[in-house]
């Protein structure tokens, strides 16, 4: 278990934990982005290890002994760049969960990841939520892929060089 300040990220469990991975893979926005068969996706990035978060892997998150979704990232990428994203439970969202979990992991994966240069969040342009959660925790925009919709943003970047690691 990764205890954050008010969350914790569990190791996966697809059997403990196959109600809300079902519930989570029945959202088109949530297999739109993340994956068309978000199950499988899932156990390909089961964490090995307990204690720590594992760049490419997934965890459960909890809050309050209540599963409330799951958070994962991409491999590192040569040059340094994480690629997060999260699904929370739809009769979930808009509870500030997202903004203060964004909050929570950016300041771990900053303090744990070697080799971390940039922190990367995919979001659908249309999904104006998780553009403000984004946004108002220091991400900043930097580019759309016009092919898929989606916005790029970035936590180190040119315009927030001057803030502190």
């Amino acid at each position: 278990m990764i205890k954050l300040k008010t969350f914790e990220l569990e190791k996966i469990d697809l059997t403990k934990h196959y109600n809300l991975i079902n519930n989570l893979s029945k959202d088109t926005n949530i297999c739109n982005y993340i994956s068309k068969n978000f199950h499988n996706f899932i156990k390909k990035r089961i964490p090995l290890q307990d204690n720590i978060i594992e760049p490419g892997k997934a965890y459960v998150i909890k809050k309050d002994n209540i599963d409330i979704g799951i958070i994962g990232s991409s491999e590192l990428s040569s040059d340094g760049i994480l690629e997060l994203w999260c699904a929370i439970r739809k009769d979930l969202q808009n509870k500030s969960y997202g903004s203060k979990l964004l909050w929570e992991i950016t300041i771990y994966l900053i303090e744990n990841i070697k080799g971390l240069e940039d922190i990367e969040l995919k979001i659908n342009k249309q999904n104006f939520n998780s553009i403000h959660v984004a946004t108002s925790n220091g991400y900043v925009y930097r580019k759309t892929d016009t092919t898929n919709e989606i916005n790029t943003y970035r936590y180190f970047n040119e315009e927030s060089s001057k803030r502190k690691r």
